[in-house]
C-alpha cells in the first residue's frame, strides 16, 4: 500500500504537469498535521528532479485549522493545487463542486477494504484516495 500512496502523490504531481504542457508551473500542496509526511517530502523532492520548470510550494497546517483553511481558499476561488485533508473535507468540497472527482480503478478499488473506500466516496463517485484511516475500538471498565 505505501508503493502505491508514494505512486498517488506523484501520479497527481504529474497530472498537474501534463495539463499545464511544458511550461513552468507552481503548485501549492497542504498537508494537513503539523509537519510534511517524510514520504511526501521525498516523493515532492522526487518529482521536482524529474520536472525542473515545476516548483511544488508546500504548506503544513495543523489539524484544527486545516479544515477551514483548505475551504476558504476553495472557495475564494484560490484553491491548493493538491491537499491531504480528511474524507470529511472531501465531501464538503465535492458537495459545493469545488472539487472533480477522479477515477480509481477496479482493481485500485480490491486495494481497500470496501467501507474504507467508502470514506471518499460521495454521490457515487470517488473524491480522493483513502489513507491513514484509523480502526475504531470499544473497550469495556471490567471495574464497573
Amino acid at each position: 500500500m505505501k508503493i502505491y500512496l508514494d505512486s498517488a502523490l506523484f501520479g497527481a504531481l504529474l497530472a498537474f504537469v501534463t495539463m499545464g504542457g511544458s511550461q513552468a508551473a507552481e503548485l501549492y500542496y497542504i498537508e494537513c498535521g503539523r509537519e510534511l509526511f517524510p514520504t511526501s517530502v521525498r516523493v515532492i523532492a522526487e518529482f521536482e528532479a524529474a520536472h525542473p520548470n515545476v516548483t511544488v510550494n508546500t504548506e503544513a497546517v495543523p489539524w484544527e485549522t486545516c479544515e477551514n483553511r483548505v475551504m476558504k481558499l476553495a472557495a475564494a476561488d484560490n484553491p491548493a493545487s493538491l491537499a491531504y485533508v480528511s474524507s470529511r473535507t472531501l465531501k464538503q468540497l465535492a458537495s459545493t463542486n469545488l472539487i472533480v472527482p477522479i477515477d480509481i480503478s477496479v482493481e485500485q478499488q480490491a486495494a481497500y477494504q470496501p467501507r474504507v473506500l467508502g470514506t471518499v466516496a460521495f454521490g457515487g463517485k470517488f473524491w480522493g484516495l483513502p489513507h491513514a484511516f484509523s480502526t475504531q475500538a470499544m473497550f469495556i471498565n471490567k471495574g464497573m
